[in-house]
């Protein structure tokens, strides 16, 4: 079980990764229930499909006309 994932925030508008690519910004798995609404500010949604076995997750930035 991981206990604690990284993402990446892109310019990219919408983004699947492996959970091994991920790095720079440290989040528990706790917060990540919770973090729908209070990612930093940066991602407009994140979709965390099954949180104990965890494979990808599936970022959608915020900033889709500006790179």
């Amino acid at each position: 079980m991981i206990k604690s994932i990284m993402l990446v925030i892109t310019p990219v508008k919408s983004i699947c990764i492996p959970s091994f690519y991920l790095r720079y910004i440290k989040y528990n798995i706790k917060q990540i229930k919770n973090v729908k609404n209070s990612l930093i500010g940066y991602l407009d949604c994140i979709n965390v499909k099954n949180l104990k076995n965890i494979q990808r997750l599936c970022i959608k930035n915020r900033h889709i006309g500006n790179t």
